[in-house]
């Protein structure tokens, strides 16, 4: 990020931050995000402080190297918001608050990766929070971790992630469904958005991929595959999905991303014996939507 854009980042930080200590000051139940919140404020306005002294010799005309966020540094700023998200009586304002400086601090590359799992886990939190307003931004919170991280988390992260926005999709409030199903496609479309070799799988457990990434991306398409023929699940066991939506789904990763599909041989392999026989079966239901389905199979086929 130039140096300008992350100074300007930084300063949305010291804002959330110092409106969150405003907010949990006022309430005793929040002791612990308000001193957290204050040591985080120290750190932003030294960075802040080291940032317009690297921009000052930049103008300068000087070599500069702009300072980063040390391991704890991160932690300590991302602290507060956690601690936050996880009072579930704190209140919307406090939520929305500490939702909104996590996504400027993913922005800012402010978030360890292996902190990535801990803000899904808040945001799993927030699923029960009665403001729709609050979900709709965990929801966003969500879609810019996830975004940011993708080449390098793991499964867990990737299956809680989808799960969110499956509960999520069951709300009785249709703007919190039609956010949830957008950022549920958006995830999905990005798990496949690279360049898969072609693989076998060699057991029902472990494809044979190296590469993690490649690997969450085989693994979902073979479950969403699977889930439709009521065949043993490997990522979704814990997080079932409905068989409508995987269709859905499927639908979306064959009609985007066709290529990634057509040249794996796992992949077509998993749409000729187990997909498309099924949506033959249920073609001769009363239902519409698989033969849109079918036409996507054809075409990676």
């Amino acid at each position: 990020m130039h140096g300008r854009s992350h100074m300007a980042v930084l300063l949305g930080v010291e804002d959330g931050l110092r409106l969150l200590l405003s907010e949990s000051s006022r309430s005793r139940s929040l002791g612990d995000v308000s001193e957290a919140a204050d040591r985080a404020l120290v750190l932003v306005r030294q960075l802040q402080q080291e940032y317009s002294a690297s921009l000052r010799r930049q103008r300068e005309g000087q070599s500069v190297a702009f300072p980063s966020s040390s391991v704890h540094h991160k932690q300590d700023m991302l602290r507060p918001l956690l601690l936050a998200c996880n009072h579930l009586t704190a209140g919307p304002k406090t939520h929305i608050i500490a939702l909104s400086t996590i996504q400027l601090l993913v922005e800012l590359d402010g978030v360890n990766l292996s902190d990535g799992l801990n803000v899904v886990h808040v945001l799993q939190i927030q699923m029960s929070n009665r403001s729709v307003e609050v979900k709709l931004r965990a929801l966003q919170t969500l879609l810019s971790l996830m975004l940011w991280c993708m080449p390098t988390m793991d499964q867990e992260m990737l299956m809680q992630s989808l799960h969110i926005c499956l509960q999520l999709h069951t709300s009785a409030n249709q703007m919190v469904r039609n956010a949830s199903l957008a950022a549920l496609r958006q995830i999905v479309l990005n798990t496949f958005n690279m360049n898969i070799p072609d693989f076998k799988f060699q057991s029902e457990e472990q494809p044979d991929i190296d590469n993690a990434p490649t690997m969450h991306a085989a693994a979902l398409f073979r479950d969403l595959c699977v889930t439709c023929t009521d065949g043993l699940i490997v990522m979704f066991r814990r997080y079932p999905i409905p068989k409508m939506m995987c269709l859905q789904l499927l639908e979306l990763i064959l009609t985007f991303k066709p290529s990634v599909v057509s040249h794996t041989t796992g992949m077509l392999d998993l749409v000729k014996e187990e997909l498309v026989p099924t949506l033959l079966d249920i073609l001769v239901r009363p239902m519409e939507y698989p033969f849109q389905c079918l036409v996507s199979c054809a075409s990676a086929c």
